[in-house]
């Protein structure tokens, strides 16, 4: 007890701080709920019964960099979406760069293409007014959607 009187301003000083922080504790899960669960919630639930491998991904950006119009290609997996980043040469003409969808289609297997979006970013070099185009398919949709032709 003696102690006590002695440091009675430096134990108040630290039971108020104990108190600010538990209240901070509280104020923060209480603005924030969902800290430390999962980022994609359950949107990924199945994904390991049709993951694409780190092969299977560098195998259809070869067979796309193997096209004689393209000159550099980058492929990035994202939870479910897939995404190619297409740089191809100048004299490429919109129809031709579209015809790329059928490497994606083939690359992979049915029940990847039903599980995953796919996203086909088409650009040149240089500035051309009809470029940079874009290409989406919904995993629940078999064909490819692209931007509005300029």
């Amino acid at each position: 007890m003696e102690f006590i009187k002695k440091n009675k301003f430096t134990m108040v000083a630290i039971i108020i701080f104990i108190l600010i922080v538990i209240a901070g504790v509280w104020v923060k899960n209480a603005f924030f709920p969902n800290v430390g669960k999962a980022l994609y919630g359950n949107r990924l639930k199945g994904i390991e019964e049709v993951k694409i491998q780190n092969q299977k991904l560098e195998q259809v950006t070869g067979a796309i960099q193997d096209k004689d119009f393209v000159e550099k290609v980058t492929s990035d997996i994202k939870g479910r979406l897939v995404t190619f980043i297409v740089t191809v040469k100048d004299d490429v003409e919109v129809g031709t760069a579209k015809e790329l969808t059928k490497a994606l289609k083939e690359g992979f297997e049915e029940k990847q293409l039903a599980y995953y979006d796919m996203q086909l970013m088409v650009k040149k070099a240089k500035e051309d007014a009809r470029f940079p185009i874009i290409g989406y398919k919904h995993h629940s949709n078999g064909e490819f959607s692209f931007t509005k032709d300029r």
